[in-house]
C-alpha cells in the first residue's frame, strides 16, 4: 500500500486492480482510428491517478479524496470517480467544494446495490456539487443493479461496456463505474466546446438535454431522470441568444422563517423561502409544482408557484408554508419537498431538504451503517449488548455491539431467532442442515454449542430464556402437536412438555409470534389461536381470539394482563392490532387499518414496562399506554429498511432496530393515559425570622408521583388574614410540564412589610389528581438587630 508514484499495476491483472484501465477507456480511448473502441471524450486527455493497491487482496481505496484534490490542483476540468461507499463524510464535502472552486466538475458512479440513494447515501456520488451517474441498458431501461433516486442526476449505458483492458486487450464489463466515465467524456466535450463554462453550467447542460428512459412515467421520473444525449449536450446553447437553447434552472438557496441556516423546531406552521437561479439560457413563465415527499407534513400553500421570467444568471424566489403533523416521527431529520421546475418544454427537478430539529430527551445512536446489508434479526440483552444476525454483501454473519466495542462474528447456521442474554451469553434458533437446532454461546459468539431439537419442533419460530436455567423453544408442529420444548439446565438439553396442545391441520407458528413477561409466555399460530403459560412454559392453555386464519406478525405484553397482537387478515391485507385485557384468555379483533390511519408500515410490536411500542419500517417508533387505543410518537431518527426490532430497559428504556442499518434509541415515554399524581415534597416552607424591610428566598418543590407527564395550568399565592399580596412572591415561573417521577421547583421570596407573623398558601392547579395542591408559607418579621439574621446563620 506504499505510494509509488506509478499509475501502472504491478503483478497480475484482474477486474479489481485493472478497473482503472477499463474506466479510462470509456472516457478517453482514441476515437476514429478504426481500432478497438471509441470513447465519448474525443481528444480529451487523461490524468491517470491510482488510488488503490496493486495487491488485489487489499480491498477498498486508499487515497480517493486526496486524489480529487490532487487532480483539481493539476487543473483537471473533469474528475471522474468510478468508486464510492455508503454514508456521507463531512470532510469529503470539503474536498468536493475545493475541487469545484478550482473549476473541476466531479462526476461519480451512483453504485451497484440496486438501492435508492436518497435513503442509502453514497460518497462521493451523493455529495453536493457532484454529478451522480446511474446505469441503463441498451434498451434505455434502468439497470437492475444500479442505484437510483432523486440525487442520481443522469444515466448512461453501463451493461457489458466494451473497453480497454490490460494487457493490450478489450473486455466488456458492467456497472455504474463504466456509466460514469461515459458521462465524463461528454462533459469533456462540452468543456472543449465551451471553455468558459463553469462546472455548474456543464452539469446543468448534461441534465437539461437528457432523453427520457423507457418505463419511466411522470410520477417516478425524479428517480430515473434520463439518459444522457451526447449530441444535444454538445450542440444545445451554442449561443444564448439564438438557435437551440435551454435554461439551466437550479436551486440556489433556502431560508426558513427568514433565516438562511434555519430549521423547523416545533409543530407550528413554518415559512420556507426557496431561490432558483438560471445558469444557462433565459427562462420565461417559470412554474414550480410543489410536492411534499414525506407523509405527516401539511402543505398550507398551493401546489403551484409562479416564478415569472428568470434571465440567464438571474434569480427568483418562491415561498411555501409547511406544518409537521402531531405524529411526525423524527427529532433530527429533513422534510423533503419536491420542486418540479418547468419553462416551456424544459423541465428539471430539485429537492428541498428542510432540516428538522425538535427538542427531545431521547438519544439515537447508529450502530451499523453500510451497504448491502440485511440484518433481519436483533435482540438486546439486559446489560445493553446488541446481537444482530443477517447478511452483509450476501455473507452470513452476526453483529455484536457491547458498549463502545463491536465486531462481526461467524454463525454456525442461518438462524430464525436470536436471544441476547448478556455480553457473553447469546442463543440462536433455526435449522442446521435441515434439523431444528438451538445453539448457545457463552463467550459472546466466538464459539457455539448446538442441540438438535427436531424431536419437538420441525422448525424454530420462537425462543425465550426465563433465567439462567429455564428456557422454552417454540416451533412448527411435530407428530400432530404444537412445537414446544423446555430446558431446565441452561439449554444443554431440551425435553417435551407434558400436555402439549394438539395442532390443527396445516397450522404453523410464525417466526417471532411469541411474547413473555415475568413467568408468563404466549404464542400465536397461523390459525389465529393463542396459547399461554403462566409457569415458565410447564403447562399451556388456549385463549379465545375469534380471528380465524390470520397472518400473525408479533405479540407483546406490557404486563401480565395487557397484550397486543399485530396481524393481517391475509398476506397482503391491512395491518390490524388485536387486544387482550385478561392475559390472553380473550382477544378483541382490531378494526383500524394501521398502515392507512398512521401512514406507516408496522414491523413489530414490542413492550417495555407500562407501555406498548410499535416499531415501523423506517425506524418510526410509537408508544401506547392504553393498549393501542391511542399512539404517541417517540421521537427518533430514521433507520433504513427495518426488518426487526427489540426492546429492553438498560438504565433507560431502549429500542434497537435492524435492517439495512442497525440503530438504537434511548427514550423517555410517559403516556397521557397513566396516573398524574402531584404532591409537594414538604407540607410547609418556613422563611424563619426576617428583619423588617429585608427579604429572604426559599424554594418549594412539586413532584409528579404518577406514570404520565403532568401539566401545570396555574400557579398562585393566596394570602391569609392580614398578609398583603406583595409579601410572598414567585420570582420565576418554571416549566409547565412535570415529567413522570420528575419534579419542578418554584423560587419564592418573602419581603417583610411590617412586624408580625405572615401566612399564605402556594397553590398549584394541574391536570392531575388531585387537581389542586397547596403548601403553607410562613414568615415572622422582627425589628432589625445589629447583625442580620442571615449573616448569623452563615456556616450553620
Amino acid at each position: 500500500v506504499k505510494p509509488d508514484n506509478d499509475p501502472k499495476v504491478t503483478g497480475s491483472i484482474n477486474d479489481q486492480n485493472g478497473h482503472g484501465t477499463v474506466v479510462a477507456g470509456c472516457a478517453g480511448a482514441v476515437t476514429n482510428n478504426a481500432r478497438g473502441v471509441a470513447s465519448t471524450g474525443f481528444n480529451c486527455r487523461i490524468i491517470p491517478i491510482k488510488v488503490g493497491s496493486d495487491n488485489s487482496a487489499v480491498r477498498g481505496l486508499l487515497r480517493g479524496y486526496e486524489a480529487i484534490t490532487y487532480a483539481a490542483d493539476l487543473g483537471a476540468q473533469i474528475i471522474n470517480c468510478s468508486w464510492g461507499g455508503a454514508g456521507i463524510d463531512p470532510g469529503a464535502q470539503d474536498v468536493i467544494d475545493y475541487a469545484t472552486s478550482k473549476g473541476s466538475l466531479v462526476i461519480a458512479a451512483s453504485g451497484n446495490d440496486g438501492l435508492n440513494n436518497d435513503s442509502y447515501l453514497q460518497s462521493p456520488a451523493s455529495l453536493d456539487g457532484v454529478l451522480s451517474v446511474g446505469s441503463c441498458n441498451g434498451s434505455d431501461r434502468a439497470s437492475g443493479f444500479t442505484n437510483y433516486g432523486m440525487n442520481v442526476d443522469v444515466y448512461a449505458p453501463g451493461e457489458n461496456i466494451l473497453s480497454t483492458y490490460q494487457p493490450n486487450q478489450y473486455r466488456g464489463l458492467s456497472g455504474t463505474s463504466f456509466s460514469s466515465p461515459l458521462v465524463s467524456g461528454i462533459a469533456g466535450l462540452i468543456k472543449a466546446a465551451r471553455p468558459t463554462w463553469t462546472p455548474e453550467m456543464i452539469a446543468a447542460q448534461l441534465r437539461g438535454t437528457v432523453d427520457m428512459m423507457q418505463g419511466v412515467t411522470a410520477d417516478n421520473r425524479r428517480l430515473y431522470w434520463g439518459r444522457v444525449n451526447a449530441l444535444r449536450a454538445v450542440t444545445t446553447n451554442a449561443s444564448f441568444t439564438s438557435g437551440d437553447r435551454t435554461p439551466g434552472l437550479m436551486l440556489a438557496g433556502v431560508s426558513i422563517d427568514g433565516q438562511a441556516g434555519g430549521r423547523i423546531t416545533d409543530f407550528d406552521k413554518t415559512s420556507v423561502k426557496f431561490t432558483l437561479k438560471n445558469v444557462l439560457s433565459d427562462a420565461s413563465n417559470v412554474q414550480v409544482t410543489v410536492t411534499v415527499l414525506d407523509g405527516m407534513v401539511k402543505l398550507h400553500t398551493g401546489a403551484s408557484v409562479s416564478m415569472g421570467t428568470i434571465a440567464r444568471n438571474g434569480q427568483a424566489t418562491g415561498t411555501i408554508d409547511l406544518e409537521l403533523d402531531d405524529n411526525w416521527p423524527w427529532y433530527n431529520s429533513n422534510v423533503r419537498v419536491s420542486l418540479s421546475i418547468s419553462s416551456g418544454s424544459y423541465v428539471n427537478h430539485e429537492v428541498l431538504f428542510i432540516p428538522v430539529d425538535l427538542p427531545t430527551q431521547n438519544s439515537f445512536t447508529m450502530l451499523y451503517q453500510s451497504g448491502s446489508a440485511a440484518w433481519n434479526l436483533v435482540d438486546i440483552a439486559d446489560d445493553g449488548t446488541v446481537y444482530s444476525a443477517g447478511t452483509v454483501f450476501g455473507q452470513r454473519g452476526m453483529l455484536r455491539v457491547s458498549g463502545a466495542s463491536g465486531g462481526f462474528l461467524p454463525l454456525p447456521f442461518t438462524p430464525s431467532i436470536v436471544r441476547a442474554i448478556s455480553s457473553t451469553s447469546v442463543y440462536l434458533g433455526g435449522n442446521n442442515a435441515g434439523r431444528a437446532t438451538v445453539s448457545r454461546s457463552v463467550n459472546g459468539g466466538q464459539s457455539w454449542s448446538s442441540v438438535d431439537v427436531s424431536t419437538f419442533v420441525s422448525s424454530v419460530a420462537g425462543l425465550h430464556i426465563f433465567d439462567s436455567q429455564t428456557g422454552v423453544v417454540v416451533g412448527n408442529p411435530v407428530s400432530g402437536k404444537l412445537g414446544l420444548a423446555r430446558s431446565t439446565n441452561g439449554g444443554n438439553s431440551w425435553v417435551a412438555i407434558a400436555g402439549t396442545p394438539p395442532a390443527l391441520t396445516g397450522e404453523t407458528v410464525p417466526a417471532g409470534a411469541i411474547a413473555a413477561h415475568g413467568d408468563a409466555m404466549w404464542l400465536a399460530t397461523s390459525s389465529g389461536r393463542v396459547f399461554f403459560s403462566l409457569n415458565k412454559g410447564q403447562s399451556w392453555s388456549q385463549g379465545s381470539t375469534g380471528l380465524g386464519n390470520v397472518s400473525v406478525i408479533s405479540l407483546a405484553f406490557r404486563d401480565s394482563t395487557n397484550g397486543l397482537m399485530l396481524y393481517r387478515t391475509s398476506a397482503s391485507g391491512p395491518f390490524r392490532i388485536a387486544t387482550t385485557l385478561n392475559g390472553g384468555l380473550n382477544w378483541k379483533a382490531g378494526t383500524v387499518d394501521i398502515n392507512t390511519a398512521m401512514k406507516i408500515t408496522p414491523v413489530r410490536l414490542l413492550a417495555n414496562p407500562g407501555h406498548h411500542l410499535l416499531a415501523c419500517s423506517n425506524g418510526e417508533l410509537y408508544a401506547s399506554d392504553n393498549n393501542g387505543t391511542d399512539w404517541q410518537t417517540v421521537l427518533s431518527r430514521p433507520v433504513a429498511g427495518v426488518l426487526s426490532a427489540a426492546a429492553n430497559v438498560v438504565g433507560r428504556p431502549v429500542v434497537v432496530f435492524s435492517g439495512e442499518e442497525v440503530g438504537i434509541i434511548q427514550y423517555r415515554y410517559a403516556g397521557p393515559n397513566g396516573s398524574k399524581l402531584p404532591a409537594f415534597t414538604l407540607s410547609e416552607v418556613n422563611f424563619g425570622m426576617v428583619d423588617m424591610g429585608q427579604s429572604r428566598s426559599r424554594t418549594a418543590t412539586l413532584r409528579n408521583n404518577g406514570a404520565s407527564d403532568l401539566t401545570v395550568n396555574k400557579v398562585e399565592i393566596i394570602p391569609e388574614g392580614a398578609t398583603p399580596s406583595s409579601a410572598f412572591i414567585i420570582t420565576t415561573l418554571p416549566k409547565t410540564t412535570v415529567p413522570a417521577s420528575g419534579t419542578v421547583t418554584y423560587p419564592l421570596r418573602f419581603v417583610a412589610p411590617d412586624t408580625g407573623t405572615f401566612r399564605a398558601k402556594l397553590r398549584v392547579t394541574t391536570d392531575g389528581t388531585p387537581s389542586v395542591v397547596e403548601m403553607q408559607l410562613l414568615a415572622t418579621v422582627q425589628v432589625p438587630t445589629s447583625v442580620s439574621e442571615d449573616l448569623a446563620r452563615m456556616g450553620s
